[in-house]
């Protein structure tokens, strides 16, 4: 089994599993603040006391929630538009493709900024603006593999026999985009890592008490001199997922 798919089961099982895997309750309060990773706390306490290794635990799962919702939004959503805008049609095609290109010039985290000040915080609205910011470039890369699918020899013969566009659509360029969009939700999730650990980072969690892996390196950030492994607990995990689902990726998309 590939490195890259290890580090991620590994982190995907821990999240999981997290409620058993804790050893301390990630709200108690023990009375010793920023007390150093040691045999009791493995990576030491927070401001408050409280165990920096069982919170890290609870938060990668919402965090990794966070990230997957918003990376299936951008897939689905970006699927149907990179697809339509492919369809043999002057006016939408040419409509689609001007939205997109705007969209594109616009920085994700801006984008989901917008949204959050639009929804307000909280967890949905971190997914639809962490999801939505990513439909924009998932849309051109299935906007370029259907437009070189349309021009294959199958599809031609199958709109001479009277298939109509949903038919081709359905049979022949959702299936040849799958696969392509399959290798890129990879690079999707982790940009929706980071954009969802910025907002939280930026304080838009949601309600207070919430913990996931941008709200512990807000947290460690103010603290970086006192307790630095705070902060380093959420960046390290945070950097070494990212870098395995990066490389997953690269492995996904060489040629075989």
């Amino acid at each position: 089994m590939k490195p890259a798919l290890i580090i991620i089961a590994l982190i995907m099982l821990a999240a999981l599993l997290a409620p058993a895997l804790t050893t301390h309750d990630p709200r108690a309060l023990s009375g010793a603040q920023f007390e150093a990773p040691s045999a009791r706390h493995w990576l030491g306490t927070d401001q408050l006391g409280r165990d920096v290794f069982s919170r890290l635990l609870i938060g990668a799962r919402r965090t990794l929630s966070i990230s997957g919702l918003a990376t299936v939004l951008a897939i689905f959503g970006g699927m149907m538009v990179g697809t339509m805008a492919a369809i043999p049609n002057a006016w939408l095609s040419r409509s689609i493709r001007t939205i997109v290109d705007a969209l594109l010039a616009l920085p994700s985290l801006l984008w989901s900024l917008v949204v959050i000040t639009l929804l307000g915080s909280g967890t949905d609205a971190i997914i639809i603006a962490v999801g939505s910011a990513q439909i924009a470039p998932v849309a051109r890369v299935a906007y370029a593999r259907a437009l070189s699918v349309y021009s294959r020899e199958y599809v031609l013969a199958a709109r001479a026999q009277g298939a109509g566009e949903s038919f081709i659509l359905r049979q022949h360029i959702l299936p040849n985009c799958a696969s392509v969009i399959f290798a890129y939700s990879a690079v999707v999730f982790s940009y929706s890592l980071l954009n969802s650990a910025a907002l939280t980072f930026l304080g838009l969690a949601g309600a207070p008490g919430i913990t996931d892996w941008g709200v512990l390196l807000s947290e460690g950030r103010a603290a970086i001199l006192q307790a630095p492994w705070i902060a380093l607990s959420a960046g390290c995990a945070i950097t070494l997922l990212v870098i395995a689902v990066n490389h997953l990726a690269e492995e996904m998309a060489a040629p075989r």
